[in-house]
């Protein structure tokens, strides 16, 4: 039972992430300034793209097979 717990968790911190990327990237497509493109390009973008690798990876451990 932990390790479905574990996967599930894991998945839902990479939503977590992705979500807040795209809540990052939304405001600031509302936001007339040259600095919110910079928010856009880093912090949207590097939020999403770690909850990307955050969920390949649980699925990776998902199949591994268990040592015990």
């Amino acid at each position: 039972m932990n390790a479905a717990r574990g996967i599930e968790g894991r998945i839902r911190l990479a939503a977590l992430l992705i979500l807040v990327g795209l809540a990052i990237e939304a405001i600031t497509l509302r936001v007339l300034h040259p600095l919110s493109f910079i928010a856009f390009a880093s912090l949207g973008v590097l939020a999403i793209g770690l909850g990307i690798v955050v969920f390949l990876l649980a699925l990776l451990k998902a199949g591994e097979a268990p040592t015990s």
